[in-house]
């Protein structure tokens, strides 16, 4: 079953704190939150978690079956790009939930609604470029803790990495292999790649 995000009154109950308490912690940035379209706050599982082991708080049981599943937002303006990616990690339905974005305003609306706990970014796109994207993630609040992957043929890496934002996970080379790729994802969200089940 997919995982959902969070209420702050559920976030509360996890905490064992009053839901002013998460406002609070939400509001001074402490811990990353959403909007949904009607304004309510949501807290994805993995933001949650990586929270409470900070704060050395034990994590129930019920939350981490919440992060059974990954979400991953893959945005490149090549169609193709987009199919061969969906198609390789749909090999693996168990552990990733997958969306796709061909623009950076597509990207922008679906880092905010989909709440994914990575991005895989081209950086050359048409309009908002990855370049553009990858800042607005690390800038916001409610997605800076969100892990970026770019993939680009822009080279050396060394006149990408300066143009970047700080925080970016990795860069992934144009042209690419799709098991690498999976591979450099499991290993950022710290997923045991060996160890994920080929989806039936």
């Amino acid at each position: 079953m997919p995982k959902r995000n969070f209420t702050t009154f559920e976030v509360a109950k996890f905490c064992d704190v009053e839901p002013a308490t998460v406002a609070y912690w939400v509001e001074k940035g402490l811990l990353p939150a959403f909007k949904t379209p009607g304004g309510h706050r949501r807290v994805s599982p993995i933001h949650l978690t990586e929270f409470m082991e900070t704060h050395g708080m034990p994590i129930p049981p019920a939350l981490m079956r919440q992060r059974d599943k990954y979400k991953i937002l893959i945005v490149d303006d090549e169609e193709l790009i987009l199919d061969l990616l969906s198609k390789a990690f749909s090999k693996y339905q168990n552990k990733f939930e997958i969306k796709t974005a061909s623009s950076g305003f597509e990207a922008g609306v679906l880092v905010a609604s989909f709440s994914p706990d990575l991005v895989l970014l081209d950086l050359k796109m048409p309009g908002i470029d990855g370049f553009e994207i990858c800042k607005r993630i690390k800038s916001t609040p409610e997605t800076r803790k969100t892990k970026v992957i770019v993939m680009t043929g822009y080279y050396p890496i060394s006149d990408v990495d300066r143009n970047l934002s700080s925080g970016i996970e990795f860069c992934i080379k144009k042209p690419f292999k799709t098991n690498e790729v999976i591979e450099k994802v499991c290993e950022v969200l710290g997923i045991d790649f060996g160890n994920i089940a080929v989806s039936k």
